[in-house]
Parts: C-alpha cells; sequence; structure tokens
C-alpha cells in the first residue's frame, strides 16, 4: 500500500508540476472550449440544478423554513420576548417594530433588503425597535395615522 501513496504523490507532485509550466495554454485551452461549447455547457448546468432543486426541494424548502424560524427566534429573544405593551409573549403573534415609524422608507432606501441585513440592523441599532404583539401593533398604526402612508 506505501508504494501506491508514494506513486499517487509522486503523480500530484508531477501534475503540479506540469500545471505551473504550462498554465497560460492550459487556461487558453480551457477558454477556447468553453467558448465552442456554451450553449451545452449551461444546458447541462441548466438541467443540473433544475434536477437537483426538483429532488431536495423539500429538504431544502425544510432547511429554509428552520433557519429562517431560528432567525426570528434569535431577534426576539435579543428584544425582550415580549411585547413591550401589553407583556404578550407568544412567538406567533410577535412582530417587529419601529419606534418611530418609517419601517417602509427604511426598506425602500437600504439596498437589496433582506432578513439578514435587518437582522444586523437590529443588532446594531436596538433603540429603533420595539416588539409588540400584533394587536398593540395595529393600534399602535391606527393611533399614528401609518396605516395609510405613502
Amino acid at each position: 500500500m506505501t508504494t501506491s501513496i508514494k506513486t499517487l504523490e509522486k503523480n500530484r507532485l508531477r501534475a503540479s508540476v506540469y500545471y505551473y509550466k504550462n498554465k497560460e495554454a492550459i487556461n487558453q485551452k480551457k477558454k477556447e472550449y468553453y467558448y465552442s461549447h456554451k450553449d451545452e455547457i449551461y444546458a447541462k448546468r441548466k438541467e443540473y440544478y433544475k434536477n437537483r432543486y426538483l429532488n431536495k426541494k423539500y429538504e431544502i424548502q425544510k432547511k429554509s423554513r428552520i433557519f429562517h424560524k431560528e432567525r426570528r427566534d434569535r431577534i426576539i429573544k435579543y428584544l425582550g420576548g415580549k411585547c413591550v405593551r401589553c407583556g404578550f409573549n407568544d412567538n406567533r403573534a410577535l412582530q417587529v417594530d419601529h419606534i418611530n415609524g418609517g419601517g417602509l422608507k427604511e426598506r425602500r432606501d437600504t439596498p437589496h433588503f433582506c432578513n439578514a441585513k435587518f437582522e444586523n440592523m437590529i443588532y446594531s441599532d436596538t433603540h429603533k425597535y420595539q416588539l409588540l404583539c400584533a394587536n398593540c401593533n395595529n393600534i399602535k398604526k391606527y393611533e399614528n395615522g401609518e396605516f395609510f402612508k405613502k
């Protein structure tokens, strides 16, 4: 067995030396092949990702749901875990609220706004956000006239 390992190491060394000596020629051949077979490569790649998604669709969706639930739970825990007005603590009805309003403007002004950026914004500017239950959040929006703002 040790001879086969030594042979493998020699072959790897020989291949890496060859690659570094002929790097430009190898890359040129790769480019030529790519440009001459571009449509085939795209078709194979598209088929691969389509099949991969279809075969693992439910697994991917399950992982995504778990990941987003964990992120939501982290944010809720970080902001206190209960409604600041009434003390309600069921995570299913708790919502992150902008204390001074302006959430829509913030989402529009932030390029490529996503949950990860929102989570980082909450961690960096905790004083701008609070947890409210759905009822208290709707009451606050009604009282502040935030429902029909554009």
